[in-house]
């Protein structure tokens, strides 16, 4: 399953179902994968954020 559509499909969960119940259910071992997964997603984004950034003020190419 793709990292995205697992991460979206949890978090439009979580209300309903706990978080290992749903890690379960995607055939996800552990919990603690899911949250490894989304801090993943998360520094991607701050990343690409600091990138456009210095790309917008010309630090960089």
């Amino acid at each position: 399953m793709e990292k995205e559509l697992f991460i979206k499909s949890v978090d439009s969960y979580k209300g309903v179902l706990s978080v290992t119940c749903l890690c379960h259910y995607f055939g996800v071992a552990r919990s603690t994968d899911y949250c490894w997964t989304k801090k993943e997603d998360i520094e991607d984004i701050r990343i690409k954020m600091i990138q456009q950034l210095c790309k917008e003020n010309k630090f960089i190419a």
